[in-house]
């Protein structure tokens, strides 16, 4: 039986498993944050995630979790920064490691004709540079640049003459680099993949401490479901950066009863079984909130039913510097950007030409205030502009 979904209850849905919905307590830290992660390439990413989610939220109490093991960041297969609770590390490394060379391949995209020439393949070298990472310890931190030195010179030792001689040209893309030291530049974020790498004092990595949780490869596109659903194939291989083949592999591992198919608009797509009562009835979302471009809500395959038109389109995902965007009862309703200056920060909201009058001025400002408690910071200020 085919569930049939309007946009409305699809977007409302995903306020409520992104957790914007109703801010919650400090104490739920954990459930604020989705199980496959938030992105956060630099230490205000995380904040200003956690800001819109968490009542009274301040950088300490993320910092407190990290510290205590509770909340991990780790590198993810491209190389970012990604904050995880500790028990999901597996789910977001492990479940999406390549299991073959055609796997290994894609994920290297065009780097992968780097590998042309070594009589070693590609797959091999993958499992030589996890054995050199295995043989590090929790307590060999060491900044990704000294890390990749690291794994570069002892890879040389491991390989044949012929790969030696190799290893040691001239990288093509980057003079000043032997290609071996683009190599590890590439591979080593998809070795993280099972050998889970984590950051810490944001310029340290070290591998992760081995984890005792173990989950079926299939559970990663469950929770990307529960999150992000309805949602095809196409889209969780997009979203995880594998094939498509990649992808179908896993959804294939899912038992047939677990899966409802959904149309929406006249697409179609999948959801959860145990999620079905819950998307046709979804609780509405409340009160203002300031979602970071760096947001989990930028990932979802119906990001474009927050917006209307190309030109709100390119201003919100398309912009060389992407605003941040400012929800009201469940709506976009402006975009957003933060002007810092050493320990202050001023907001620009701007007008797209939706019912931002609507809001009033004060909902904006506390909004603006719960930002700067966040970041530990000064508010100086806010102003209102139309694009």
């Amino acid at each position: 039986m085919q569930l049939i979904l309007r946009e409305e209850n699809i977007i409302q849905r995903l306020f409520n498993t992104l957790k914007l919905a109703h801010r919650l307590p400090p104490e739920q830290l954990a459930d604020a944050i989705i199980p496959l992660g938030l992105n956060t390439p630099k230490r205000q990413a995380l904040d200003l995630q956690l800001a819109p989610r968490i009542s009274h939220y301040h950088n300490d109490l993320s910092r407190k979790a990290l510290a205590a093991g509770d909340l991990m960041q780790i590198i993810d297969r491209v190389g970012n920064i990604r904050t995880v609770l500790s028990r999901y590390v597996p789910l977001v490394t492990r479940a999406i490691a390549p299991d073959n060379e055609e796997d290994l391949r894609y994920m290297l995209g065009p780097d992968s004709a780097l590998l042309t020439p070594f009589s070693c393949s590609p797959l091999k070298m993958l499992e030589t540079l996890q054995l050199i990472l295995r043989e590090l310890s929790p307590n060999d931190a060491m900044p990704i640049h000294v890390l990749e030195k690291y794994c570069e010179e002892h890879m040389l030792q491991l390989l044949a003459p012929s790969d030696q001689a190799l290893w040691m040209w001239p990288s093509e893309h980057y003079p000043d680099r032997t290609l071996g030291e683009h190599l590890m530049q590439v591979l080593i974020p998809i070795a993280g993949l099972s050998i889970p790498l984590m950051q810490i004092d944001q310029t340290q990595l070290t591998v992760a401490p081995p984890s005792e949780e173990r989950v079926a490869a299939y559970e990663v596109i469950k929770s990307y479901l529960h999150t992000f659903g309805p949602a095809t194939i196409v889209d969780s291989a997009h979203y995880f950066g594998i094939s498509l083949e990649h992808a179908t592999r896993l959804w294939e591992q899912i038992p047939p009863d677990e899966l409802i198919p959904v149309l929406w608009e006249k697409k179609e797509g999948w959801i959860l079984a145990s999620d079905a009562d819950e998307a046709q009835q979804p609780s509405w979302g409340e009160g203002v909130r300031f979602v970071s471009r760096y947001d989990p809500l930028s990932d979802s395959p119906h990001r474009s039913l927050l917006i209307h038109g190309k030109s709100q389109y390119r201003y919100f995902f398309r912009s060389l510097e992407r605003p941040g965007m400012v929800l009201f009862d469940g709506r976009c309703v402006a975009g957003w950007h933060m002007k810092s200056q050493q320990q202050s920060c001023s907001f620009v909201i701007e007008d797209i030409g939706e019912s931002l009058g609507k809001v009033a001025l004060d909902e904006l400002e506390t909004e603006a205030c719960a930002i700067e408690q966040a970041l530990n910071i000064s508010y100086t200020g806010l102003v209102v502009e139309r694009i």
